[in-house]
């Protein structure tokens, strides 16, 4: 896993090693335009992205064939797509994959590091998002790939028997509805979320999650963009302007 930002574009990468990919992330200040370009080096270990003349790189989590250029769509403020991890070389084709050593970045923080009733605070002006003793513990949030990565984990359904006239019938009927059901019910759904918790904070490697609830009022202000209304919301400390965690 990798991250790097600096005050124009976030990146992030992920290597996603049961299916030999990364999974590359990329947050843009403004929309993204025909000059916006994303590059891989010649020796497959670093990606850059080129956005209103800054250049931002990231060392990739694994090796990618070099020299890739990924095609980047106009009027977008958040890019995403995947690469290929190479094999290693000799490798017998469709094998020899090993997963990578530990990631010696250190992870800026996890659950277990944040004592429970810890207070959230701006870190430019210091001004108070979430006071001390609301959050009684935290919880670590998995990668945002968990969901994708579930049809690997399991076993695919069997097929529904159905009559002539396409309609299923007996016990397989019945399954098929506790199947619904199940995935419904179930905290791994394609429909399911991860919701915040008054009381509870969720962290990752790149941002908090706190309920709406917990946060004193007026601490943060809604800021949207003109250029590109469809961007996401944005949310600012009115004291000091400070987008929090950049």
């Amino acid at each position: 896993m990798a991250l790097e930002a600096d005050s124009t574009v976030l990146l992030y990468a992920e290597l996603l090693p049961n299916i030999r990919q990364i999974s590359v992330g990329c947050s843009l200040p403004s929309p993204s335009s025909a000059q916006t370009q994303v590059d891989i080096s010649s020796d497959g270990a670093h990606l850059s992205v080129t956005h209103d003349g800054a250049k931002s790189s990231l060392q990739l989590p694994g090796r990618v064939q070099g020299s890739l250029k990924p095609a980047v769509r106009e009027g977008l403020t958040s890019l995403t797509f995947r690469l290929p991890v190479l094999a290693p070389a000799g490798a017998a084709p469709g094998g020899g994959f090993t997963r990578p050593a530990a990631d010696p970045q250190a992870v800026p923080w996890s659950a277990m590091d944040i004592a429970g009733g810890t207070a959230v605070l701006c870190r430019q002006c210091e001004a108070t998002v979430v006071k001390q003793d609301v959050l009684a513990s935290w919880k670590d949030l998995p990668s945002e790939n968990w969901a994708e990565m579930m049809e690997f984990w399991h076993c695919h359904k069997p097929d529904n028997h159905k009559d002539h006239n396409g309609h299923q019938h007996g016990p397989q009927q019945d399954a098929s509805h506790a199947e619904q059901h199940l995935a419904a019910t179930r905290g791994y759904g394609a429909s399911s979320r991860i919701a915040a918790q008054p009381g509870l904070g969720f962290v990752d490697l790149t941002s908090f999650l706190v309920s709406t609830a917990d946060i004193v009022p007026d601490s943060v202000s809604p800021t949207l963009s003109s250029a590109c209304p469809t961007a996401p919301v944005k949310y600012n400390v009115p004291s000091c302007k400070n987008t929090p965690g950049i």
